[in-house]
């Protein structure tokens, strides 16, 4: 097995998770920045593309995979979002207020000013 955990998206797959110690999570770690990760999507396998159901069908078969896979961006934070990880704001078109800190008990974005 793989080890990915994916959907049937209609025409694709949608990626929601990479088994450790798998062939994929291998991949990954020997491939930095081309990583299959959550919310890609597997749009093609050894040519087979359209439908997902073939998609699968060639991807369990015993033999060497070529797999297109379309990287989709994690959804953005909404506003008023807590954001644990700062990195996510660089994907942001556009940012009025970043707040890094906790606001006093009581307090709420709302009430900030300036």
């Amino acid at each position: 097995a793989l080890g990915i955990n994916a959907s049937s998206a209609g025409s694709y797959l949608s990626v929601h998770g990479i088994d450790a110690d798998s062939p994929v999570y291998t991949w990954n770690q020997q491939n930095p920045g081309h990583e299959i990760v959550p919310n890609d999507q597997i749009v093609e396998v050894n040519g087979v593309r359209g439908d997902a159901t073939s998609i699968l069908d060639q991807m369990q078969r015993p033999q060497r995979l070529d797999i297109k896979v379309l990287p989709v961006k994690q959804p953005l934070p909404k506003s008023g979002d807590r954001v644990e990880d700062l990195s996510k704001l660089s994907t942001l078109s556009d940012v009025d207020v970043v707040v890094l800190a906790e606001l006093p008990e009581g307090e709420s974005y709302s009430n900030i000013k300036g």
